[in-house]
């Protein structure tokens, strides 16, 4: 389990191997949130990840649960080395700098070729985790994102869809003022995108049913 907070700190727990047995859908579990005692789950925290300088605003897991990626107000994305077990100390593993502005939604491509940043700069950028360099900034609809209001939403949250051929944006904005998440299409190089409209304020997030 990961979260992170208005602290900057990002923080990974374990659940404690000698309550593993009880889980969440276990009787003795259920009774326990009922009040009933017996079965309550143990978690510890791993070790606090600090580096961001400043609110850490979104985190995501890479596919196979090695890795997470943050982002912060610092304007930076993180991403860093949590396999290896109850006991393994997570690590930074690489700071990516590219955005202009707040970043306030990351997400891992299904696939694991690919994580996705967005920022307050009204762009995602696609970073290979190959070698962590950018493969592609995209805009498209984003651009014409009102800077104010664009500036004042809590989360910018991105998505691929489950087979990762897909990633939608927010806060995207088709003149003259009807606010759209937009999708942008894996096998065109991100290069065209399709338009979701509806929303009469800023679009904050987007999620694909499983």
């Amino acid at each position: 389990l990961a979260s992170c907070g208005d602290d900057g700190v990002v923080l990974v727990y374990d659940q404690d191997t000698a309550t593993a047995g009880a889980n969440a859908f276990s009787a003795a579990a259920t009774a326990a949130f009922r009040g009933g005692g017996g079965g309550t789950e143990s978690w510890r925290c791993r070790r606090p990840l600090r580096g961001h300088n400043g609110d850490v605003a979104d985190i995501a897991w890479s596919a196979d649960g090695s890795k997470l990626v943050s982002g912060g107000v610092d304007n930076s994305v993180m991403v860093w080395s949590v396999g290896g077990g109850a006991g393994s100390a997570p690590s930074l593993l690489h700071r990516l700098d590219g955005h202009r502005g707040l970043v306030k939604g990351v997400c891992w491509d299904p696939a694991g070729k690919f994580v996705a940043s967005q920022s307050d700069d009204r762009n995602v950028i696609v970073w290979r985790t190959s070698d962590w360099k950018q493969e592609a900034v995209l805009s498209g609809a984003l651009k014409n994102a009102v800077l104010h209001e664009n500036n004042i939403t809590l989360f910018l949250r991105c998505s691929w869809s489950p087979c990762g051929s897909a990633l939608v944006a927010t806060n995207g904005l088709k003149k003259p003022n009807a606010h759209v998440a937009a999708m942008f299409f894996r096998d065109k190089g991100f290069s065209e995108s399709v338009e979701f409209v509806g929303h009469s304020e800023p679009v904050v997030c987007s999620r694909f049913s499983p």
